[in-house]
């Protein structure tokens, strides 16, 4: 079952997912096993996955450099499924935490990949907020 409500969740093993707006530092991302989603970034027709193939030093050097301004889009559901996927066999449920979804639709998509994936206990949660807040 995808959607579960208060107290439903096996404690055993839960893994925690959210996506690269969060901001979390890495060695926080290590110690507590944090499973991060990366949105995408983009100068012009140069595509970056945020906190992949860019770091945030390499985002504001561009940024300043660039004559085009950065846009941004959301993971795709099939990252989603791919996580959803392989944590399913290393976890008992996952809570995957997101950034509001005034700001971005990261948060519909991974509805929609949970729903996609029934038989796995996750909840989707929107912080209503974006950065280190949503974590």
């Amino acid at each position: 079952m995808s959607s579960f409500s208060k107290g439903q969740m096996p404690m055993d093993k839960i893994a925690v997912v959210t996506d690269s707006v969060a901001n979390i530092p890495a060695e926080l991302v290590e110690k507590y096993d944090i499973h991060v989603v990366p949105c995408l970034v983009a100068f012009g027709q140069e595509v970056f996955r945020d906190g992949v193939d860019m770091t945030p030093t390499e985002f504001y050097r561009r940024f300043r450099e660039s004559d085009d301004l950065p846009t941004t889009s959301v993971p795709s559901m099939g990252e989603f499924l791919s996580l959803y996927r392989r944590l399913s066999g290393e976890a008992e449920g996952i809570v995957s935490i997101h950034l509001s979804n005034k700001l971005s639709a990261t948060v519909e998509l991974a509805r929609g990949a949970s729903k996609m994936l029934p038989d796995i206990p996750i909840r989707v949660i929107d912080t209503h907020n974006a950065a280190m807040a949503q974590g």
